[in-house]
C-alpha cells in the first residue's frame, strides 16, 4: 500500500515524506524555518493561518485540506489532509490516503513543528 522507499514532496515551506507504517511526516524547509516566527504572529488574526499557509503549495497540487469533510467531522475535529479525494459520479467522495493530528486537543502542532523542526500525521484507513 505504502511505499518501502520514502520519497519526499517538497513545497515551499515544508516537505512531505510517507512512512512505511503509513503516517505522513511533515518537516520544515529552510525557508519554512527562516518564516515561522512571521507565520506563528499571524496567528493572532486567524488561529489556522499559518497552518493554511505551510500547507498552500500542496493544496494547490493536487492535495486536500480534508478536516472540513462531513463523514469526518462527525468523528473528529483534528486537521486532516489527504493526496486523494475524488467525487464519485454518484456525487459520493472516493478519499485515498487520509492524514491527521491526532493531538491536536493537548498539543500545539504550530509550536511542536517550529521547535522539533517536524510532525508525524496518523493514517486513517479509509478502506475500512
Amino acid at each position: 500500500m505504502f511505499p518501502k522507499v520514502m520519497e519526499f514532496e517538497t513545497g515551499p515551506y515544508i516537505a512531505l515524506c510517507v512512512l512505511p507504517d503509513g503516517k505522513l511526516l511533515i518537516t520544515l524547509t529552510s525557508d519554512g524555518w527562516n518564516a515561522r516566527e512571521e507565520m506563528f504572529e499571524s496567528r493572532q488574526k486567524f488561529y489556522a493561518a499559518p497552518l493554511y499557509d505551510l500547507f498552500e503549495w500542496f493544496w494547490c497540487n493536487g492535495y486536500e485540506f480534508t478536516h472540513d469533510l462531513d463523514w469526518w467531522e462527525q468523528m473528529s475535529s483534528a486537521p486532516a489532509f489527504s493526496d486523494a479525494v475524488f467525487v464519485e459520479d454518484n456525487g459520493d467522495l472516493d478519499v485515498r490516503h487520509f492524514w491527521y493530528y491526532n493531538e491536536y486537543q493537548t498539543t500545539d502542532e504550530l509550536a511542536e513543528l517550529y521547535e522539533k523542526g517536524y510532525l508525524v500525521w496518523d493514517y486513517f484507513d479509509c478502506e475500512k
